[in-house]
């Protein structure tokens, strides 16, 4: 009975779908189903099975050995001790950039200075980028490092490897800055919504809290106390690591922990938004109200189309935290208020709130050199300069 879902993909593909399939322990059972295994233990005992035939026709001999039954031999040595799907998509990256190249040849002619040296110039030929290149050379070196390791290349194989294989440099490029709304900007873009869009709530949310994304979308009911008037920030929302939902999860820092102040406004609004979804219960997301947290596709595309209706210069969600960083900031009067800062924003390190959170205007520069009386000093030291000579 031929059961084998992969026979008919290419034979490195059907060796990473395998590997994939028991590392992440049967995640894709609903698929398995279809094909006629009736318990995820039949199927992994039969992609057991699958993976060392492939193996050992493949890879099993040093002499002449093909290098995909090497790559095979290297991806279930990797795959032990991979738990997370993106190493997967990350593996299955760079092996294509590998593979494309060499499939076919035996590993006698790939790990030589000539083979070596057309796959690095065939990579820049085919518009991989720098990051690209070099992951794929990481990539590279690891599986002869793995064939030196099981004896199917020499001491001498290996350095030429590591002596021809030269990572790209890197472009030295400068950092991005964050664009960062003005107050009229800000208010700009809420005006954008109805006052009935149920956005309204979540966005005003943000901008009072300056929290994370993932910290807003966590948000149960139950972490509302509303008899004193605060939310227990307790946990996180992550991409998920590529298994197509997000996942639960602890906040970024321990200093993200936090229990914060709600005002009598927001927790009005937080509340009117509960009362119009009936039966909402306490382990129910805030946003909105349902039983699995929402997707940050979903937030983020509300986010830029009302940027584009409000016509507010566009910058990413995260420069909403900026935002608040910076307005909190305006209020402080002493070192103690700073920390305060740190806490309400989740973060142990006051250089972070001070430094690259922090974003001041040239009116704000011109203003704080008048009240100090800069420019008055600097002309009369130009006018003392000249008296001098």
């Amino acid at each position: 009975m031929n059961k084998n879902p992969v026979s008919r993909c290419p034979y490195n593909h059907a060796v990473w779908q395998i590997d994939t399939t028991i590392a992440l322990g049967g995640r894709r059972y609903k698929h398995l189903k279809k094909v006629g295994y009736k318990t995820m233990g039949e199927a992994l005992a039969d992609f057991s099975r699958l993976k060392a035939e492939i193996i050992q026709n493949n890879g099993s001999k040093p002499s002449g050995a093909s290098f995909e039954g090497l790559y095979a031999r290297y991806i279930a040595n990797y795959s032990i001790g991979v738990k997370v799907s993106t190493a997967h998509n990350e593996l299955l990256e760079t092996q294509k950039w590998i593979l494309r190249f060499f499939e076919g040849k035996p590993i006698s002619s790939v790990f030589t200075f000539a083979s070596l040296s057309s796959w690095r110039a065939w990579l820049a030929e085919e518009g991989a980028g720098r990051q690209r290149i070099n992951k794929s050379i990481s990539r590279m070196k690891e599986v002869a490092t793995f064939a030196y390791d099981v004896e199917m290349l020499t001491e001498k194989d290996l350095r030429v490897v590591n002596q021809t294989l030269k990572k790209a440099p890197m472009e030295i490029t400068e950092k991005k800055e964050v664009v960062v709304w003005t107050k009229e900007e800000a208010a700009s873009f809420m005006a954008s919504f109805d006052e009935t869009d149920k956005w309204v709530v979540f966005f005003e949310f943000a901008f009072y809290t300056g929290c994370r994304i993932g910290e807003l979308i966590g948000m149960q009911w139950k972490d509302i106390d509303q008899v004193n008037k605060t939310w227990r920030v307790r946990q996180s929302v992550s991409n998920g690591c590529g298994v197509g939902k997000g996942v639960v999860q602890a906040p970024k820092t321990n200093a993200s922990k936090r229990t914060m102040p709600l005002s009598d406004g927001v927790l009005a609004s937080l509340l009117q938004l509960r009362v119009s979804y009936p039966g909402t219960a306490e382990d129910d997301f805030v946003f909105f109200c349902g039983k699995t947290p929402i997707g940050k596709t979903t937030i983020t595309r509300a986010y830029k189309a009302h940027i584009k209706l409000s016509g507010v210069r566009d910058t990413r969600f995260h420069a909403i935290r900026h935002y608040r960083n910076t307005e909190l900031l305006g209020f402080c009067h002493c070192p103690e208020d700073v920390k305060a800062v740190d806490q309400w924003l989740g973060r142990d390190t006051t250089s972070v709130t001070l430094g690259a959170y922090f974003h001041t205007s040239d009116d704000a520069i011109k203003s704080i050199s008048r009240r100090n009386g800069f420019t008055e000093q600097k002309e009369g030291m130009k006018d003392n300069g000249k008296k001098q000579s």
